[in-house]
């Protein structure tokens, strides 16, 4: 009898709100989302619920309007243009009290606190729900991207994730190599981050690398193992050729300043003896000869000079203590008046 009683003024309680249109609206805190370009409905529902057509609807986001629904009608006028053609609400269920919110093209842009608010003759209530963007991006994807002294660089990378991900590499041990590898990101036209890490490795590492993609709760992995083959080698030869080709250009430069060095000498010289063969000849008006003696293999002939009074004693020459060396030809005679 007391639960029918209880019922009855239950009910009459429900009529006189309705009647007052006096309502509280229901809505969750947040509501996650994965599906980066698709749609999504931000639920907002009166409770009781009662219809909201001849009521005031208005959604908005960091003090922008997205949507309003006004006079049995939605109005544009204000709406921030960057939500204009992406959102509407429901018109049938207008009638039952549910003013969700549908929202077109999710981008990571739109992660933001959205207010939901009801206005009627003689009340008004607002919710809040914020809406959460999560994309998880692709398995991370392992190649080798080249060699590097003693080791080889391994390339990992992944795309499509939001919020920015984060990489790291381990080995076989579980030993944390992160520390090692460098990083790099990039936002695609959607606002979704693709990622990229470099790692160079060693020998002592090459059994097993993983490469992790972490993001929250999420994570993907991928591993790969790499031959010995892979690391590049250096031969003895190499060793010995390293130390030798140094050595060899060394000497080479040495020899090449040793032979200039003396032919610069020995063209002094023979500018010197050219300057006393005129004076001979002034001061004894005899034949000149400039006699060559020899023959070096760099530089060329050496010249020692004799001195005669007629070309018979040309034979002197040979045993001349001016000369030490086979006379070869003589060259360059003239008889100057003395």
């Amino acid at each position: 009898m007391m639960s029918r009683f209880y019922t009855i003024i239950f009910n009459l309680i429900q009529v006189g709100l309705v009647h007052l249109e006096i309502f509280s609206l229901t809505a969750p805190d947040s509501l996650q989302f994965s599906n980066v370009g698709g749609k999504v409905v931000l639920p907002c529902l009166l409770s009781p619920s009662i219809s909201a057509v001849d009521m005031e609807i208005l959604w908005s986001r960091d003090e922008r309007k997205i949507f309003h629904y006004r006079e049995q009608k939605e109005v544009t006028q204000g709406i921030h243009s960057s939500y204009v053609g992406r959102t509407h609400i429901a018109k049938a269920e207008i009638t039952l009290g549910n003013v969700s919110l549908h929202l077109d093209n999710v981008h990571t842009v739109d992660e933001a606190v959205y207010t939901c608010e009801v206005v009627s003759k003689n009340w008004h209530d607002s919710k809040t729900v914020r809406l959460k963007i999560i994309a998880l991006g692709s398995i991370p994807l392992m190649s080798l991207a080249g060699l590097q002294k003693n080791g080889i660089l391994l390339y990992c990378d992944s795309k499509g994730w939001y919020p920015r991900p984060v990489i790291e590499w381990s080995d076989r041990k579980q030993t944390n190599l992160t520390g090692q590898a460098i990083y790099s990101e990039e936002l695609d036209n959607s606002g979704l981050y693709n990622v990229q890490s470099y790692l160079q490795v060693y020998e002592e590492n090459k059994h097993e690398l993983s490469c992790i993609i972490k993001q929250g709760e999420h994570e993907l992995q991928s591993r790969i193992s790499i031959n010995e083959d892979f690391f590049p080698r250096v031969s003895a030869m190499t060793v010995v050729l390293g130390i030798l080709l140094p050595l060899s250009v060394l000497a080479f430069m040495v020899m090449t300043f040793t032979a200039l060095n003396f032919k610069n000498k020995v063209k002094a010289e023979r500018q010197r003896a050219e300057a006393e063969y005129d004076e001979f000849s002034q001061r004894l008006g005899k034949y000149i000869f400039y006699v060559y003696t020899g023959k070096d293999p760099v530089v060329g002939f050496f010249v020692d000079v004799c001195v005669f009074d007629d070309l018979i004693s040309l034979s002197l020459c040979y045993n001349s203590s001016l000369t030490k060396r086979p006379l070869l030809f003589a060259y360059k005679c003239k008889w100057y008046q003395g």
